[in-house]
């Protein structure tokens, strides 16, 4: 007795340069997201905070205290992803005032002082309250004379710089 060999098929027709190419990139997703969550957690587990965000969590706290709030800058937002890179990569202690002087903060936009927080933090919320809970970034957050302000933030690092004319 002889067998006659029939034709295999793939089950439900997938050929498999599709199941080759499927494979390659569920392998490509996966391997980017990996990497991208060793090299400085740009992979953010539940939620991330703006900019925005950051400074209406100041100017709560501000009101919170009695202080009036920082209005939103133009001049002090030029730029201000330059600073959070900065941050972001460790540099934080280092280039704020050549940030200002390159940016004009002072000769273009007319502010005479500037202060800076920084901070790595999941929340706005938590940032307030490590800022509220060190006595030298207490003072600048709830310092009455700061009138202008602006904030970036993304990946879990916030900025915010404040000023006054």
């Amino acid at each position: 007795m002889v067998l006659k060999a029939e034709k295999w098929k793939p089950p439900l027709n997938i050929g498999s340069w599709k199941v080759g190419f499927a494979t390659f990139l569920v392998v490509l997703i996966s391997g980017v997201y990996i990497f991208a969550s060793f090299r400085g957690n740009a992979v953010m587990w539940g939620q991330s905070y703006t900019g925005s965000d950051l400074l209406n969590a100041v100017n709560t706290h501000r009101k919170s205290v009695g202080i009036s709030e920082v209005r939103l800058s133009e001049g002090l937002c030029d730029n201000l992803v330059s600073r959070w890179q900065a941050v972001k990569e460790g540099r934080q202690h280092e280039g704020f005032e050549k940030w200002v002087e390159q940016e004009g903060i002072q000769t273009e936009y007319g502010y005479k002082e500037i202060a800076e927080l920084y901070i790595h933090a999941p929340t706005p919320a938590e940032a307030i309250a490590f800022w509220s809970g060190s006595p030298g970034h207490k003072t600048q957050l709830e310092n009455p004379k700061w009138t202008d302000g602006c904030a970036y933030a993304n990946e879990g690092y916030g900025v915010v710089v404040m000023s006054v004319k």
